[in-house]
This record gives C-alpha cells, structure tokens and sequence, in this order.
C-alpha cells in the first residue's frame, strides 16, 4: 500500500483544510512566541522570507510535506491526513485531490502499473513525466478511470496525435515508480505476492498492451524486449492454472532482441478468459470466437 510516507517530502506540496492550516500555523507562532522565533525554528531565517512566508502558507493553504511535518514535530502533534485535500508535486502536474490513504494495491491500480510500463513510460531523468499512449481509446478511458479510483480527482493532460495519449500528474507517476521499482524491468514484487484478483488484473493490462490473438487458431502470443519481465509473466500465469510456451529468443521489426511466448490450448484459452480477459476489443473479440468455435450443436 501507500502511504504519504512514500512522497518525497522536499518535492510535495500539500493542500490543506483551511482551518486546520490556520490553527496549525496559530499554535506554532504562540509556541516559539513570534514568527521570527519560528522561522529561526524551521530554518526560514535567510533574509526576511518569513515576513512574507506564514501569510502565503495560510492565504493558500499550500504547505511542503517536510515543513508540515516539521511544525507537528514541533508542536508535538500528529498529522491528520484526512485534512490534505490536494496533493501537489514540485515539477510538473497539477493538483491531485481527494486522494484517500493508504492507498492500497487493488485491481484497479495493478492494471495503472502494467500499463505504465507497457504502452506508458515513465520518464525519470525528465522529473518522472508519466504517460500512456494507446490506439485504442477504450484502453485509454480504463487507465484513466483506474488511476482516478486509486487517487481521487486526478488533473490529466490528453491529447491525439496518430495515437491517443494521456499524461498523468508527477506527483503520482514518481510515487507509483519509487514504490514499486517499476524502472527494473521485473513485475512489482507486490503483485508477484498479491492474490489472483490483482494478478488477473496486472495480466489483462500486459496483454492488451503488448499481446496478440491469432484469428485463425486463437494462439494468445505474447512479444517483449526484456526476457526477465516476461519470466516474470510466465509465473503469474502459471499462478493462475494457465500454462504457456517456454521463451524463444526473436528479432523485433526494428532489428532489437526481443522475446516471446505462446498459450494455446482449448483449457487455457477458457482459464485466460476466466481469470485475466482482455478489455481491448478486437483481442477480446477473437478470444471469444475461438471459444465459440469449440462448442458443437446438440444432436437432435
């Protein structure tokens, strides 16, 4: 799960309940006795920025996470999370608000994360810049439901070129990286541990992003650069009761190393559809008509 413990304090901004700020920032005047004692207390002491630093805090309500834990380390009080209101990060993204914590490890949030490292990236060196690209706008419209489930009124960028794409604020995306070490090319040891909802979940987003379903004989094919990841995915479906190929060793059509796998099967084909399914149309669609292709009329 996360909690707001997983932000970097430094880098997120908070949006608090007004009274809250108000009384928070009231009480620890009183305490240190003037806001020069106190600014000297939260090291604001470099010129005269806490003549204008406390009415900036309380006129909008913004405070850093390290500076609002500073003031409950010194008033000897415990943060209330339920006053944060928004969430903001230091770079780039708007105001993410309502976000309710802990944030916990649903299915909902497996399929953001197999998203984000499939079709998505997350951009590291370019403050965490998340985002999800896609032809597919039912994809599109999933991955945004699912990461406003998981955190609220989330502000996102969208925009259609040759492809639907849609950015996520960084407050999120750096979170989501940091805590789940999506930058290792491995499925997040949380879902590798998690129950077979999340699982199933986890594995219906790779597939829709990266998968493919043969129309003739209906074998579900799956083709990655990084032969750990798919590892990675050969044991989760095996969690599930769905056997698959061992790896074979491919080039890409842009001349890469890649790797790939294959189900088929009558059984695997109806466990997959069961325990993992696809949302993406066409891919569901073919799945669904080789499964139709096994049932024989009765016999009059």
């Amino acid at each position: 799960m996360i909690t707001l413990k997983d932000l970097k304090p430094e880098a997120t901004y908070v949006n608090l309940d007004r009274q809250y700020m108000h009384d928070l920032i009231e009480r620890a005047i009183e305490k240190a006795g003037s806001q020069t004692k106190l600014a000297n207390i939260l090291n604001l002491h470099i010129g005269k920025q806490y003549q204008t630093i406390f009415p900036y805090w309380l006129n909008h309500n913004v405070l850093r996470l390290d500076r609002l834990y500073s003031l409950h380390e010194y008033l000897g009080s415990v943060l209330k999370t339920h006053k944060i209101k928004g969430l903001k990060s230091r770079a780039k993204g708007g105001l993410v608000q309502g976000t309710i914590f802990p944030v916990k490890l649903t299915p909902k949030l497996a399929n953001v994360l197999a998203k984000l490292y499939c079709d998505g990236c997350i951009e590291k060196k370019n403050s965490y810049t998340a985002t999800y690209y896609n032809l597919c706008y039912k994809l599109i419209s999933e991955f945004k439901e699912n990461v406003s489930a998981c955190f609220g009124t989330v502000p996102f960028y969208e925009r259609k070129t040759h492809l639907y794409w849609v950015r996520i604020p960084n407050i999120i995306s750096r979170t989501l990286y940091e805590k789940f070490r999506l930058g290792r090319h491995r499925v997040p040891v949380q879902v590798m541990n998690a129950n077979s909802q999340i699982k199933g979940a986890y594995l219906s987003a790779v597939f829709d992003d990266e998968g493919s379903v043969n129309k003739i004989h209906g074998q579900i094919r799956l083709k990655m650069k990084h032969k750990t990841f798919l590892q990675d995915i050969q044991r989760l479906l095996r969690d599930l009761g769905v056997e698959c190929s061992g790896l074979t060793r491919s080039i890409s059509g842009f001349g890469h190393e890649a790797w790939q796998f294959g189900i088929t099967s009558r059984g695997n084909f109806s466990k997959f559809y069961k325990s993992i399914g696809f949302s993406h149309p066409d891919k569901l669609e073919k799945l669904q008509n080789r499964l139709k292709s096994y049932i024989t009329p009765d016999r009059k």
